[in-house]
């Protein structure tokens, strides 16, 4: 007879195949019987091979006393015909009643209100009218089963869960305690499943959608810039974050896990914004300072566009002047809004990562607060000291392009003008 039962949230799996489901079953068996051993294990469970499935079936097993039956003269059948009367699940039987076929079953008035536990009170009246209590002829024991049973990579397939109260980095010495116990025939694994909430198949579509992503955002930012070495200064924003995301995990010792990543999802809009942000104003405060000051008929081009790339035609002191001048403003003027930003989501989601002493439940909003938290600070102290001295660097590379390209023009045009020959000369 099997029900489900309300469990408790695991943050520990581990899966285990082999080719034969029953020895894999007992290998499972004795994994549960080290984890309901070690005081800081609860709610462990065996599921099937899907980390999708249900983990919350129990089997309930009746165990019957055969030296207490041979004592009261009794049967299997005729105790096991009472327990199923009193649970309400016996076989209907065929009687003739009027000349009429029909089917009964006989239940108790109570049967559909009592649970497993209440039967062993109850007083069973044997055939002999000898009156017998059910708890001195049968024992109950609930144990996990799994509901389904499933196959990877042409083998059988089961998942161990449990909830480890403790540190992140005690749970990962755990686990590899446990799995390191156990004893595997030839044919047969076990591996580490914590934390993975999506698929092989599916971490790779998300893999290649980031990508594209990536090469959208960089089309775009070029089309607005009309540039390409500014929207790749804008993409440098996400190796920044991502410094103060592996430092934070390193620091905490926490895993990074599918939920960590989510977390990654959340800051790098917010990074990339910020950057887009700071370049942009450094443009605007280029086109500012130009029109501030008079540079003759070549610098026309600066009514209709923002930026430091046409700076190239100004004489070599006015360029810098004006460059380092607009890096200057639009850091000060842009830094505010920036460590608002960053400042008010860090302080949204610090009450993640608070964890009441008693809480039971898994780490998946910690991982994802710090992830979120360690990229953004990191990726804020970057922008404001890095995106500015890149910012430079880039203009002048672009000054040295522009610069080439224009002496390759002019070498075209001489070499034109050799060609074309003296309307005086005989041909």
């Amino acid at each position: 007879m099997k029900g489900g039962r309300g469990g408790g949230s695991s943050n520990s799996t581990i899966r285990l195949t082999g080719y034969n489901s029953k020895e894999l079953k007992a290998i499972s068996d004795g994994v549960l019987d080290r984890l309901d051993r070690n005081r800081r294990v609860r709610n462990s469970r065996l599921t099937g091979g899907d980390r999708f499935s249900r983990n919350n079936t129990d089997e309930t097993v009746i165990m019957l006393d055969r030296e207490a039956m041979t004592q009261h003269r009794l049967s299997m059948a005729e105790i096991m015909g009472h327990i199923r009367r009193l649970l309400g699940v016996e076989n209907p039987w065929h009687m003739i009643l009027d000349g009429e076929d029909q089917r009964l079953m006989l239940t108790f008035d109570d049967a559909e209100e009592i649970e497993y536990d209440q039967i062993l009170g109850r007083t069973f009246t044997t055939s002999n009218g000898q009156k017998v209590q059910l708890g001195r002829l049968i024992s109950i024991e609930s144990r996990p089963e799994i509901s389904s049973i499933n196959r990877h990579d042409q083998r059988y397939s089961q998942l161990v869960n449990w909830e480890y109260i403790g540190t992140d980095r005690m749970r990962r010495q755990f686990i590899n305690d446990i799995i390191e116990g156990i004893e595997l025939p030839y044919g047969y694994t076990v591996e580490d499943m914590s934390g993975q909430q999506i698929t092989e198949e599916e971490e790779e579509e998300l893999k290649n959608t980031l990508w594209l992503t990536l090469a959208f955002i960089f089309m775009a930012l070029a089309a607005m810039f009309e540039s390409l070495f500014l929207p790749g200064l804008v993409l440098l924003a996400i190796p920044m974050a991502l410094v103060g995301v592996g430092g934070m995990f390193w620091a905490t010792g926490y895993e990074f896990d599918s939920s960590a990543k989510i977390g990654l999802v959340l800051m790098f809009g917010i990074v990339v914004n910020n950057a887009i942000l700071l370049i942009n104003r450094f443009r605007l405060q280029v086109r500012e300072l130009l029109e501030k000051e008079d540079f003759g008929p070549d610098m026309v081009p600066f009514k209709r566009r923002l930026g430091g790339y046409d700076l190239w035609r100004l004489p070599v002191a006015d360029r810098h002047r004006i460059l380092k001048r607009a890096i200057l403003d639009g850091l000060r003027i842009q830094m505010r809004s920036i460590l608002l930003t960053s400042g008010t989501t860090i302080a949204g989601l610090l009450p993640l990562l608070y964890k009441r002493e008693h809480s039971t439940g898994s780490d998946i909003w910690e991982n994802l607060a710090l992830s979120s938290i360690g990229g953004l600070a990191s990726s804020t102290v970057l922008i404001l000291s890095a995106i500015p001295a890149f910012y430079w660097m880039f203009t002048r590379w672009g000054w040295g392009l522009a610069r080439l390209k224009r002496r390759f023009q002019k070498t075209g045009e001489k070499s034109s003008v050799a060609l074309v020959p003296d309307p005086g000369s005989s041909s």
